[in-house]
């Protein structure tokens, strides 16, 4: 079993959901967890349901955010929150590769408690598809019957798919571009700032 798919996570996951949707007055709903096993981390998404917002009411809001999550968590809002103060997706390839650059001597270190349990889960899923676990595993995308394993490369691409009981679909992506989107949260982390803000 993958720790994601564990009870003790699950539960935790629910908490966190209870206390947001409490403390927000039902303003800011939890979305989805992102696995990025690689870096060591997962990242929690919500959804804010104001239609009309500022770049500083996010600030706001992803400080809020931080502090109820607590340190073991990275917290963004999903792209249709953001599309909300005009960040625009359109060119979203190379905005990645610019705050790459930006962001460069940004300092990604993070170590949360579950962080070896989401590399044994990456290490496993790259066993069962015959791939070296050397490999860097970007996230691991968990759906009902199928399992996006996502690796950092040079381009983006599927690899293979590997039948079975659950389908597993091995894809590569573009290593600099997920390297400045996690630089551009951990700088957005450590000033208190919206992602959204340095995605504008």
């Amino acid at each position: 079993m993958m720790f994601t798919d564990s009870e003790i996570f699950n539960n935790h996951i629910t908490k966190i959901k209870v206390t947001i949707d409490k403390l927000t007055n039902h303003k800011i709903v939890f979305e989805e967890y992102i696995v990025v096993p690689y870096f060591g981390f997962i990242i929690l998404r919500f959804n804010l349901k104001d239609d009309s917002v500022s770049l500083d009411d996010l600030d706001k809001y992803e400080r809020q955010l931080d502090e109820i999550v607590g340190p073991d968590y990275l917290v963004d809002f999903m792209g249709s929150t953001y599309r909300k103060v005009g960040v625009d997706f359109s060119n979203s390839s190379d905005k990645l590769s610019r705050l790459f650059n930006i962001y460069k001597n940004e300092n990604i270190e993070f170590n949360a408690p579950y962080k070896k349990d989401i590399q044994n889960d990456a290490n496993e899923l790259l066993i069962k598809v015959g791939l070296n676990t050397k490999e860097k595993v970007w996230e691991i995308q968990i759906e009902d019957d199928e399992i996006n394993l996502l690796i950092l490369g040079k381009e983006n691409r599927l690899i293979k798919t590997i039948e079975g009981q659950t389908r597993i679909n091995v894809q590569e992506v573009k290593e600099e571009e997920c390297t400045g989107l996690v630089k551009a949260i951990f700088y957005a982390k450590r000033n208190k700032v919206s992602l959204g803000r340095l995605l504008y």
